[in-house]
């Protein structure tokens, strides 16, 4: 931080306060993209998506993961995220997998 301030005094002193601004604002720019990269992850896009909500292992092997490797040997991207929402405990329909 104190090399940060040194910099930006030395800037506004010998080059001025529209080169201070823009160096500023250069600055504030690379970090705020830097933290949505962090944020976000990196992006990547693939042609299929599956979005899993099981928690039980074979169904998810059997209906994802199967599916996915058929897919890339046929040539496409795909990848699964685990998305999981409004799960009750005391509702045993919605805690297993059709």
């Amino acid at each position: 931080m104190i090399v940060l301030l040194r910099k930006g005094l030395d800037t506004l002193v010998h080059d001025g306060p529209v080169a201070f601004a823009e160096k500023t604002q250069q600055f504030v720019r690379r970090i705020v993209a830097e933290r949505r990269g962090k944020l976000f992850g990196r992006r990547e896009y693939r042609d299929v998506l599956f979005v899993n909500g099981c928690t039980l292992p074979h169904p998810t092997r059997y209906r994802v993961e199967h599916q996915i490797e058929q897919l890339q040997f046929a040539g496409l991207s795909a990848a699964s995220v685990f998305y999981l929402v409004g799960i009750r405990v005391s509702s045993p329909e919605r805690t297993t997998c059709r």
